[in-house]
């Protein structure tokens, strides 16, 4: 039925599409037959910045238009990242979409301007009604608001109370609707030494001076969930404590929460934390070196305990988990099916006492090669996901091309949102700019079905119309 539902709403759309457009749609459709799990129709795709010059020709060179934030509410989806062009229509690094049309919303129109004018987190108040805003600009419709402001979600005018001035980029946000806790490469907020995450009032921006939960270096991550502020990034020392990488925080307070004790602590920093719905469990993704537990996909208990974890071929950059699901995105293509040996990081040498959680017979030297013929590794190009009890590897595998690949999934009502510096989906190579057959979709893809059991169905669903050869300029 939803199927039917979103044919029935972008009727009128293809019928906007140019001979040429619709010819190239349907010879793209048409030549998927071949590739993993194609879909059935394409609708249209989110043209951003549709018509630059392709640097994925050298794969050396990032794409200069990522998508770094999305949220689906108001029967919009929230699109922020690095770009100036989205669905055809002028927008510098935010807008919002229609999801009934499919078209970008003309009257949420605000001008994100500085010196460096990108948008790198999203967060909504519980209400819907206030979008806050992070990144590198300066400046929001001509008003001076520095790395950080405060919008209406339905008009996009600048929220002219809530005023922070943050010193570097903000990273990561997240509100309860009463108080907004920012993180980033910032070490002063409003004139006073805050450092790299801060607990501000979220009419005024005003800083928390009682708030204890500083870092000691950049803060990448931070998710509100079942009474707990989870924390990721690149620090070593949190609230006053010696704790890495990873700290489940009260958020009154920013005291390190007492229940997490782990008995191997978190290794290697963090690009992505994404807490269980239930708030069971806590999962993150890490950068690093394969061999030396990077570039990973772990499950803690909230306690600090590892459950398991899962070994990609390059840093894992975004995360969402559902109920039943982990969607684990970066720039790696492959993920390892041998079982990570011992979640200390440490040989196992046979020292009573030491590696006696999950170890492994001896690793093959071969483990962690980059080849579709190691019986160890698994193609799955920029984008995967893991069974939530198991950790096993599912069948999703939707194959997205370019350098960097995934920076950010989220999960709405449409499905699982999924934004980055890709351009195609369903690129069996993974390679950019082959002759490979591929939907073009740049930046930003929709995937549906993720309200069914948390587990997207295998067709894209392009909730964002374009209109004549705009659609497959990739």
């Amino acid at each position: 039925m939803a199927f039917i539902k979103r044919f029935t709403l972008f009727a009128t759309s293809l019928l906007a599409l140019t001979s040429v457009a619709l010819g190239a749609l349907l010879l793209a459709a048409t030549g998927l037959a071949a590739a993993n799990n194609p879909p059935s129709t394409v609708f249209g795709t989110v043209a951003i910045d549709p018509t630059e010059p392709p640097p994925d020709t050298d794969i050396t060179t990032d794409d200069s238009s990522p998508v770094n934030a999305t949220i689906e509410a108001n029967g919009r989806i929230y699109v922020a990242g690095d770009f100036e062009v989205i669905g055809n229509e002028s927008r510098r690094s935010l807008a919002a979409i229609e999801v009934a049309t499919g078209q970008v919303d003309p009257t949420f129109d605000p001008v994100i301007s500085g010196s460096a004018e990108v948008v790198h987190a999203l967060a909504l108040s519980p209400d819907g009604t206030d979008l806050y805003v992070g990144g590198r600009f300066t400046q929001v419709d001509g008003t001076f608001r520095i790395r950080l402001a405060k919008i209406d979600a339905f008009t996009g005018e600048l929220d002219p109370t809530f005023n922070p001035n943050i010193d570097a980029r903000v990273d990561t946000i997240e509100t309860d609707g009463t108080s907004v806790w920012v993180g980033g490469q910032f070490d002063n907020v409003n004139g006073q030494a805050v450092e790299h995450l801060a607990k501000l009032d979220a009419t005024t921006g005003a800083v928390d001076t009682s708030w204890i939960g500083t870092a000691d270096a950049v803060v990448r991550d931070v998710e509100l969930n079942n009474g707990l502020l989870w924390v990721g990034g690149n620090f070593n020392n949190i609230a006053g404590q010696p704790v890495a990488f990873l700290a489940p925080l009260d958020p009154a307070t920013g005291a390190i929460d007492p229940g997490w004790n782990p008995i191997y602590p978190e290794a290697h920093q963090l690009y992505a934390v994404s807490p269980a719905p239930d708030g069971s469990a806590v999962y993150v993704g890490t950068r690093g070196t394969p061999s030396e537990g990077g570039n990973a996909v772990r499950k803690y208990a909230t306690d600090g305990t590892v459950l398991w974890q899962k070994i990609g071929a390059g840093d894992v950059q975004a995360i969402e988990a559902t109920n039943t699901t982990v969607y684990a995105g970066g720039h790696g293509n492959f993920v390892y099916t041998i079982a990570r040996f011992n979640l200390d990081f440490t040989p196992n040498n046979g020292v009573p006492g030491e590696d006696t959680d999950l170890t492994d017979t001896p690793f093959p030297t071969n483990g962690y090669v980059e080849s579709d013929t190691n019986p160890n590794a698994v193609r799955r190009n920029k984008l995967w996901a893991l069974d939530a009890a198991t950790g096993d590897l599912t069948s999703f595998d939707p194959n997205l091309d370019s350098v960097d690949g995934v920076w950010e999934l989220e999960s709405g009502p449409s499905g699982l949102l999924a934004g980055g510096d890709f351009r195609n989906v369903f690129n069996p190579s993974g390679a950019p700019n082959t002759a490979f057959p591929a939907v073009c979709t740049p930046h930003f893809t929709v995937f549906a079905g993720l309200g069914n059991g948390g587990y997207p169905a295998p067709e894209p669903l392009f909730t964002i119309d374009c209109l004549g050869t705009q659609c497959n300029v990739c």
